[in-house]
């Protein structure tokens, strides 16, 4: 008797069948190159944005450096700019790159995993891929500019020393933060999931509350450097996320039982939804707080226009003072540079409705002012189409005659 043949048995069979340890070495190899052909594809079209892929990175280093004057970076190496744009661009090649990395991992993964275990499986991946954002999102728009700008005026506060920040410290500082704030920031995770799996009851992390905001300093003091801004900016965040994880802990010991319920799904959603919400606006509102301040690209120049007295009065309602002169400065990143002598006022809403005057009123929300023995300053940091007008139109009016 001939038995039926039942199409996509073989298949079926071939698929459920147990893999051999030089099979699961084949498939983790394959993965592995491709999952590396990805990554260096992504790396290819990352170099090509490298100097704005740069500057994005070094965004809130310059946000803290801008109130004390400094807008530019320095390179002490001849090899020091390329090294620093390959960084760069390799950083941007991983999160470009991480869906296709996540999709090798989750196919090497899924064929020893059940039907409900694939499931918490992509609930975790999907998590763990939002806390991490969160935690670069908080590092980029609130810590990094705001440790910045606690060391830099410290550093320059005394007049006794210049700093000149270099782009390798400072691309460094900014990959540090972010990479560990991401890290940082899965501890509610990994609380969810060890009450999920009953092997810490939320009982106990809160019994251990007390002890973790002493562990908080402890590995604030060890990550930052040694001052206090930055060890309560990142102590602070770490108690917040641990109170949350307690929450969590619960949400996922209920979750964990043989009759999960709804309302421990519910709650934990809500916990992140309201915690995802509340890091993200207080990031947007710090980083519009502050203006966009980028360095320009390694090798560009700054041009400087000086003004004498009768031409001062001529392009702006500022009184310039008999033989007293003004520099502007044109920054190779847009950003703009009154610089007039020591005891000549630089109002933000100078009487006048010239061009300069304008360009003041229109970004004086945004100016950053500076006053030492030497000079008074005002930074204007503007997109470098705007600045390109104002520049225009200063060489326009000094080859007319006015110096």
């Amino acid at each position: 008797m001939i038995k039926p043949r039942i199409p996509g048995k073989k298949m079926i069979e071939t698929a459920d069948r147990e893999m051999t340890l030089l099979e699961h070495l084949a498939e983790l190899r394959s993965r592995l190159i491709k999952s590396g052909v990805g990554l260096l594809i992504a790396t290819l079209v990352a170099w090509f944005f490298h100097e704005p892929v740069f500057r994005f990175m070094v965004q809130p280093v310059m946000r803290g450096l801008a109130p004390h004057g400094i807008t530019s970076l320095q390179a002490i190496d001849v090899s020091e700019g390329i090294s620093v744009y390959m960084k760069s661009s390799l950083a941007a090649a991983f999160v470009i790159s991480s869906p296709w990395l996540i999709w090798q991992a989750a196919a090497f993964i899924a064929p020893a995993l059940r039907r409900r275990e694939k499931r918490l499986f992509s609930l975790a991946t999907g998590l763990v891929a939002l806390f991490f954002v969160l935690g670069v999102t908080f590092s980029y728009g609130i810590f990094v500019p705001m440790v910045v700008d606690f060391l830099a005026g410290f550093s320059t506060a005394s007049g006794d020393m210049t700093l000149v920040p270099t782009i390798r410290n400072a691309f460094g500082m900014a990959m540090f933060f972010l990479v560990a704030f991401g890290f940082i920031f899965e501890l509610p995770l990994v609380m969810m999931f060890a009450g999920m799996l009953h092997l810490i009851s939320w009982r106990t992390f809160l019994r251990y509350l007390r002890h973790f905001i002493v562990i908080a300093f402890i590995i604030a003091a060890v990550l930052t450097p040694p001052e206090p801004i930055s060890q309560i900016l990142m102590a602070i965040p770490l108690c917040l996320l641990y109170v949350l994880g307690i929450l969590m802990a619960w949400a996922g010991w209920q979750a964990g039982g043989e009759k999960p319920g709804a309302r421990s799904f519910l709650v934990a959603a809500t916990a992140i939804i309201l915690f995802a919400g509340g890091t993200i606006a207080a990031a947007a509102f710090w980083k519009g707080s502050a203006p966009e301040v980028s360095p320009g690209p390694a090798g560009k120049r700054t041009v400087t226009i000086t003004l004498d007295q009768p031409c001062v009065r001529m392009v702006s309602g500022w009184a310039a003072p008999e033989g007293q002169n003004l520099d502007v400065s044109f920054g190779p990143d847009g950003n703009v540079e009154f610089t007039a002598p020591a005891g000549v006022d630089l109002p933000i809403l100078p009487q006048g409705n010239r061009p300069v005057d304008r360009f003041i009123a229109g970004n004086a929300s945004r100016i950053w002012r500076r006053a030492d023995a030497d000079a008074n300053r005002l930074l204007v940091p503007v997109e470098p189409r705007e600045a390109s007008k104002l520049l225009n139109y200063l060489l326009t009016v000094t080859e007319s005659g006015c110096r």
